[in-house]
């Protein structure tokens, strides 16, 4: 799957490299060169100008200045935003479904991952207090903990047709099993 969100990150982390800090280390210390999609290969979620406008929106707004996990929220944020999946600052529960089983759902054998994940996803995050949700940061967290949780899910539970069973992809199934963020185990496109 061309991941324009990870596109995103990796040209502003490229952009910002001196002031980048990421989550944690060992979630990127990986032993093979395959990546999520080498494994379970998924439908685009959104369109890559979407994308591009909001870098555009970032690079100008001096918010490039956080860690990765900060620009991949900003981007995630901006997206969501620009998709008319937030509303007064939260997440649009109907709209945000509705984008992930048009575009990760349209395959059959994605339908059902994609729709369990972004119910279990949405019920974790209403679980989340609300003063968390909305802490001062320079972006939204809400759309950015939405998206990861369902990439995550939809990987460790890829269709058997779609996944590729090999160490390389357990490995990388291992990594997201122990918490690690979905960009971590997604090709950097920047390279």
């Amino acid at each position: 799957m061309f991941h324009p969100w990870i596109i995103a990150l990796s040209f502003l982390v490229s952009y910002i490299s001196a002031h980048s800090a990421k989550p944690d280390p060992t979630c990127f210390m990986l032993k093979t060169t395959k990546r999520s999609d080498d494994c379970c290969p998924t439908p685009d979620v959104v369109d890559e100008a979407v994308i591009e406008k909001c870098i555009a929106q970032l690079v100008k707004s001096a918010n490039t200045t956080g860690n990765a996990e900060e620009i991949y929220k900003c981007i995630t944020d901006c997206t969501a935003k620009e998709l008319g999946l937030v509303k007064n600052n939260a997440v649009d529960k109907d709209a945000f479904k509705q984008l992930l089983v048009k575009t990760l759902g349209k395959e059959a054998d994605f339908k059902p991952v994609v729709e369990k994940a972004f119910e279990d996803c949405h019920q974790k995050m209403s679980k989340i207090p609300e003063h968390e949700l909305l802490k001062p940061a320079t972006c939204g967290f809400a759309p950015y903990y939405l998206m990861n949780c369902v990439e995550s899910e939809i990987f460790k539970n890829c269709p058997a047709s779609k996944w590729t069973d090999t160490a390389d992809c357990s490995e990388l199934k291992g990594k997201i099993n122990n918490g690690c963020p979905f960009m971590a185990i997604v090709k950097d496109e920047a390279k």
